[in-house]
């Protein structure tokens, strides 16, 4: 039988090993300067080490797919012929942004769609072959880059000759230092949900001249390079704009290589044209992007968009819940292409209140008990056809190098992640729940396989005496609800803001961390303490064994019910080449701007 979990882990090392080298000192904002973020100590994997791969001819392309995946690759070939201008891409969400500005909302399908207009400092590397797992840094709106040694300091070089969109109101106008200061003011005004964390960090900012910024923190901040690149709370935004509608929830015009002025219309999507001027060249000296523009369509019915991508109206997007779906649609479609990942993080599954304290989920028997009776790997095996699944738990294995999160090597920290409903029943009544009790799972139906993870907790958890309500909500009120632990009782969730050192990631378990609410605001005091002294400590033993305490009482406590790791496929039409979907694993679909290098070969179509 096929296996592609090794492949996960591996890769997630090796990249983590190279973050550090690229990206410099990464954490929290009230963590000590010293102390490191992901070393090679802590991601353990000599990056040397590499993975057989076969080669999958399709659409024209040698496809070089790693010997553990399905059936795509990770990193995407480049073809070698000269690109070719004009054509218009269709895309595809399920939903609506919750809205177009990203100082209000943290939700993937604002960045998916923003991105193509607004940019970072610091960028990642877009083109295809790039490695998803390795997050290394590259020259954005800033060319250059240094840091002070106390940690307090950022400068920026700024690159000269940028312009702003020559659309209105931003005219071609050129950009400059006063315009990351704006953006600075503009995420931290009270309604914003992105002031905590970065921006709050940064006690001032200066432009000794127009091209140059200074960020001065209150206090060092280890993830300071890896936050100013982030899709979600670097993005630099026009003043002109803002000043004219009062905020950014109509129109995307920027620095970037698309831009919108026609604003965004609901269950109908937004249409892009291409930014004339982007400062962009490709490795043959011409102008970037190739493309003429994009449509964006919503699309809310999962079998509706797969008939799109079927019928060749959608260029890419479509998604299939099983590699037998996918098979089977390759079949009518033999030409499509498409990328295969899966997401770095940890933490992403089904998260309690636990601050409500008049629910059962406060005992931690009651949490242990529902875990027991989940059959993990029948449900992955069932769901998306994974044999043996590793699951998203809070602080991965790969952090603490003891090994894939598999169901029988976490059983060996914590007994409460092996299949035993008979156990769990015991569990119920010494808490106190001998006949179960009523509750609510919410969550918003991504795709089919949504659904089927949900049904299935419901009639494990049925079998132990406790009845789970379904509730699927609209995305606008699930994606509100992640980020503030919004739900009843529990909910399906995922990390937010995303991170990319283990530093970052220990705000997700403590109980004043930034993202603390994506996990139902979890808090117990011995893992407050020990996150402190690890954020404090800079002696790598001392860390480890910090970490590791982290990591096993959190997976005792069962402080979320997470979810099962499995590929995603992303599709794409054999016209559409030289476009990489997913860039960075930590940050699954958030970064667009990987569309600059796509063109539309005519002569692959139908």
């Amino acid at each position: 039988m096929r296996t592609w979990k090794r492949r996960s882990t591996l890769a997630f090392m090796m990249g983590l090993a190279i973050l550090i080298v690229a990206c410099g000192p990464g954490g929290s904002a009230r963590r000590e300067a010293q102390g490191g973020a992901t070393s090679e100590k802590l991601a353990g994997r000599d990056k040397a080490q590499s993975e057989a791969v076969k080669i999958v001819k399709v659409a024209g392309l040698d496809l070089k797919v790693p010997e553990s995946n399905v059936m795509w690759p990770t990193r995407m070939t480049k073809d070698s012929r000269e690109p070719k201008y004009g054509g218009v891409v269709n895309f595809v969400h399920s939903a609506d942004p919750p809205s177009m500005d990203p100082s209000l909302t943290t939700s993937f399908y604002q960045s998916r769609i923003t991105t193509y207009a607004y940019e970072r400092l610091l960028h990642w590397p877009t083109e295809p072959g790039a490695d998803p797992y390795d997050a290394k840094l590259v020259p954005g709106l800033a060319e250059s880059w240094e840091a002070s040694k106390d940690g307090l300091s950022y400068t920026f070089k700024l690159r000269k000759g940028v312009k702003w969109a020559n659309v209105e109101p931003t005219n071609g106008r050129e950009f400059t230092a006063d315009d990351v200061i704006f953006t600075s003011k503009y995420y931290t005004r009270p309604q914003s949900i992105i002031k905590s964390g970065l921006w709050e960090t940064v006690q001032k900012i200066e432009a000794p001249d127009k091209y140059t910024v200074v960020f001065h923190l209150q206090s060092p901040m280890k993830d300071f390079l890896p936050e100013i690149s982030s899709p979600v709370v670097g993005l630099i935004v026009p003043r002109e704009v803002i000043e004219r509608d009062g905020d950014l929830k109509k129109v995307a015009v920027g620095t970037g290589p698309f831009y919108a002025i026609e604003g965004y219309r609901p269950k109908v999507g937004i249409d892009f044209k291409r930014n004339q001027d982007y400062w962009m060249k490709d490795e043959r000296g011409k102008q970037i992007p190739y493309l003429d523009g994009m449509s964006l369509h919503i699309v809310a019915d999962q079998s509706a968009r797969q008939a799109a991508m079927r019928t060749g109206k959608l260029d890419w997007g479509a998604e299939f819940s099983t590699p037998t779906e996918q098979r089977t649609f390759l079949k009518s479609n033999p030409n499509v292409y498409g990328q295969e990942n899966i997401t770095g993080y940890g933490g992403q599954g089904w998260a309690f209140r636990h601050d409500r304290k008049d629910l059962p989920f406060n005992d931690a028997r009651v949490r242990q008990a529902m875990s027991l009776a989940i059959n993990y790997k029948e449900m992955a095996q069932t769901i998306s056809e994974v044999p043996n699944p590793e699951l998203h738990v809070s602080i991965r294995g790969f952090w603490t190098k003891e090994g894939t999160d598999t169901v029988d090597n976490l059983s060996k920290i914590a007994p409460w992640y092996s299949y035993d409903p008979e156990r769990a029943k015991k569990l119920m009544a010494e808490a106190g729940y001998p006949n179960g009790f009523k509750t609510a799972i919410e969550f918003y139906e991504y795709s089919k396989a949504d659904v089927g993870r949900a049904e299935m907790l419901q009639d494990y958890w049925k079998k132990i005496g406790i009845d789970a309500e379904l509730k699927s909500m609209e995305y606008s009120v699930f994606r509100a609800n992640v980020d503030t632990a919004g739900w009843q009782e529990m909910g399906y969730t995922f990390p937010f803001p995303n991170r990319m050192d283990v530093d970052s990631v220990l705000n997700f378990v403590h109980s004043k961390g930034l993202g603390i609410g994506t996990q139902g605001k979890y808090g117990d005091p011995q893992v407050d303490q020990w996150v402190e002294k690890f954020w404090a400590s800079s002696n790598e033993t001392e860390r480890m064994d910090l970490l590791k305490k982290i990591r096993h009482y959190t997976l005792d406590q069962v402080s979320i019910i997470p979810l099962f790791a499995a590929p995603t496929f992303t599709n794409m039409q054999p016209w559409l080449r030289d476009f990489q979907p997913e860039i960075n694993a930590f940050f699954p679909g958030k970064d667009r701007r990987n569309i600059v290098h796509a063109w539309i070969d005519d002569g692959w179509r139908k």
